[in-house]
């Protein structure tokens, strides 16, 4: 199989009408979806919030920021699909209100509980 790279409109203009499959990032991948004739599929946002808990090692819901910003206690929140804002834990509040006014408060996101790390 030939791998290429993407790094400009060149090389994907190569690819037009070749058998082509995909790897890489969402964003990147609408630049060039249409481009190359791809359709590209998505897992739905609650496919990490099905899995069995063994294979997770934690809890985890999809909520909103709304309602991940409610809770009282260090929150990890993390979008399922886009990236329209940043995965972090969240400590307080205020941290946390701070940075989710710049984001549709009804956006969904991933909440799994906050796991320490000890070495």
């Amino acid at each position: 199989m030939e791998v290429q790279v993407l790094t400009d409109g060149q090389a994907l203009d190569a690819l037009v009408g070749r058998a082509v499959h995909w790897y890489g990032g969402p964003l990147a991948a609408d630049r060039v979806a249409d481009g190359l004739g791809l359709g590209l599929l998505e897992p739905s946002d609650d496919w990490l919030v099905r899995l069995p808990e063994e294979f997770t090692a934690r809890r985890i819901e999809l909520t909103t920021l709304s309602e991940a910003w409610a809770l009282r206690h260090p929150v990890f929140v993390k979008p399922p699909s886009e990236k329209s804002f940043p995965a972090a834990v969240y400590v307080s509040d205020r941290g946390f209100l701070a940075r989710v006014r710049e984001w549709a408060r009804t956006s969904r996101c991933w909440s799994p509980n906050v796991v320490t790390f000890f070495c």
